[in-house]
């Protein structure tokens, strides 16, 4: 893994400037099928990985595991139930002004 002490907000710049890229993962983990590996121009790991629905980034290190990418609740998910859902399922009565 490329040791570059990098913040998410570096992360985020380098990606967009094209000095980092986004790799897809193949691993013995299924999250791998929602997330891409964020490599630099070495193909080398840099720490970081991206949801591939909402692009929000996360910090993965490959020895500690990925919990963290497990727990992220994706606002793009289209399994999560939105609250708009909730609405059409209540009938609100209106009254008159008076």
């Amino acid at each position: 893994m490329a040791n570059l002490n990098l913040n998410i907000e570096q992360v985020t710049l380098k990606i967009k400037s094209g000095e980092l890229l986004c790799q897809e993962k193949s691993g013995k983990s299924d999250v791998w099928l929602n997330f891409e590996e964020i490599i630099d121009k070495e193909e080398q790991p840099v720490g970081f990985a991206m949801c591939k629905n909402c692009s929000q980034l996360f910090k993965y290190d490959y020895k500690t595991g990925t919990s963290s990418l497990k727990r992220h609740k994706c606002p793009s998910d289209e399994k999560q139930p939105k609250i708009t859902t909730f609405w059409g399922k209540k009938k609100f009565l209106l009254l008159p002004k008076k």
